[in-house]
């Protein structure tokens, strides 16, 4: 719904390109900068490292399966998962830069603090869908 009020993906990444939103390739070392390949790939190894070998959770998983090549699967399946909700969670968040690339929902007074933006968004977006908004909120 919301790719469609914004006018489709391609124009969100083009709103989010020219807000400086997509730097793929910084090869900056600077550790004081926003994002750079350096700092995502550190952040992102000590994440999954932590979130797949020692969590409570995968390592239960691991450890209930039968043998190891269950355990290289149910790591494989996490993984893939894994990745579809971060995608999904950082296509809300272009999704949501785009929306309000011109008005800051915190600034102007329409939210009080950063983590209402989401369901402001959801409910602003989706309040022509009868029962849609009251589902996101429950």
């Amino acid at each position: 719904i919301g790719t469609l009020q914004m006018g489709g993906i391609i124009n969100i990444f083009e709103l989010a390109d020219a807000g400086g939103r997509l730097i793929w390739f910084n090869m900056d070392p600077d550790p004081s900068l926003r994002s750079s390949f350096w700092l995502v790939s550190l952040g992102l190894t000590s994440m999954w490292v932590s979130n797949i070998g020692v969590t409570p959770e995968c390592v239960q998983r691991f450890l209930t399966v039968p043998d190891l090549s269950s355990a290289k699967k149910a790591v494989w399946i996490f993984g893939v998962g894994h990745i579809i909700v971060k995608l999904c969670s950082v296509y809300n968040g272009l999704l949501i830069f785009s929306k309000y690339h011109d008005c800051d929902p915190v600034h102007s007074g329409l939210v009080q603090k950063n983590d209402q933006i989401f369901p402001y968004f959801v409910l602003e977006v989706a309040q022509k869908i009868p029962g849609l908004p009251g589902m996101f909120v429950v």
